[in-house]
């Protein structure tokens, strides 16, 4: 409901309040200006039962208020990320503008590959194949406390992905495959507690995988494939226990497969170089 709505409805409790308020007031004279203990008991309990929803209305009032300005954020700080594209007038993205009509609320909501829950606070961003260069450097993920799904594959993202993408504490889904992302997986990766599918591959990623991603214990498909990882599969990956996809194919890795990765009872597709899949670990 939008604050207009809200203040509509409790105009109208307001004149029900005050017609209801005079009514007691009368009652009260019709004692004679006396009243016992017992009715004046009665009369302060139908005072508050008439001030309740008055109440009520303050409350909806300001939360919906407190919606508006923490939608109206999130909007102004994904317009800041989008100020750092390559292309400002990127084609996909001409729905990311504020309005101008003042008396418009800035809301993402029907943007372009943005989706929200019902508080319009952002929940997912989908903007996989359309050409998008830029770097995650601006990104404002400490703004979107709700993100539950972030696709940004196929693109042409770039530089490295930062620690700071620990602070999207709701992801569930993250997908950066197909990009142009270097440097290594940042370790913070793993303070993304409720991650459940983790894409990575086709970048430029280099370095060990990291062993903090053995903590993400809700994870059920890992894709590192295609980059440039190098060293040993770490043993700490045999905690997964949900795990059902784990492709590592195409990079540098070496050395022998942790016997850990034998407790991977529902993993189904396991690729560790091109071509070599097996449907189970025993």
């Amino acid at each position: 409901m939008t604050a207009l709505g809200i203040i509509f409805i409790c105009n109208k409790l307001m004149d029900t309040s005050q017609i209801s308020i005079s009514v007691l007031k009368v009652q009260g004279l019709l004692h004679g200006g006396i009243v016992r203990d017992d009715e004046e008991h009665l009369l302060m309990m139908k005072s508050l039962t008439v001030l309740a929803p008055l109440l009520l209305c303050v409350t909806l009032l300001f939360s919906s208020l407190n919606v508006a300005s923490d939608s109206a954020a999130e909007a102004l700080a994904i317009l800041k990320w989008k100020a750092s594209l390559q292309s400002q007038n990127h084609s996909v993205l001409l729905s990311w503008n504020t309005s101008n009509n003042p008396n418009t609320k800035t809301s993402p909501c029907a943007w372009f590959g943005i989706h929200c829950n019902h508080a319009d606070s952002v929940t997912k961003i989908n903007l996989t194949g359309y050409g998008v260069k830029v770097t995650l450097h601006s990104f404002p993920f400490s703004s979107l406390p709700n993100l539950a799904e972030l696709d940004l594959s196929t693109n042409e993202l770039y530089g490295i992905i930062p620690p700071k993408i620990s602070q999207l504490s709701k992801l569930t889904y993250l997908d950066l495959s197909y990009n142009q992302f270097s440097g290594q997986i940042p370790p913070e990766i793993s303070h993304l507690v409720h991650l459940q599918t983790l894409h990575l591959a086709g970048n430029q990623l280099n370095g060990s995988i990291p062993r903090e991603i053995g903590q993400l214990k809700f994870l059920t498909d890992l894709a590192l494939c295609s980059n440039k990882l190098n060293g040993c599969i770490p043993a700490s990956l045999g905690k997964l226990s949900r795990l059902v996809s784990l492709l590592l194919y195409n990079n540098s890795i070496s050395g022998p497969i942790p016997p850990e990765l034998g407790n991977l009872r529902n993993l189904v597709c396991w690729c560790k170089r091109q071509q070599q899949a097996v449907s189970s670990l025993a």
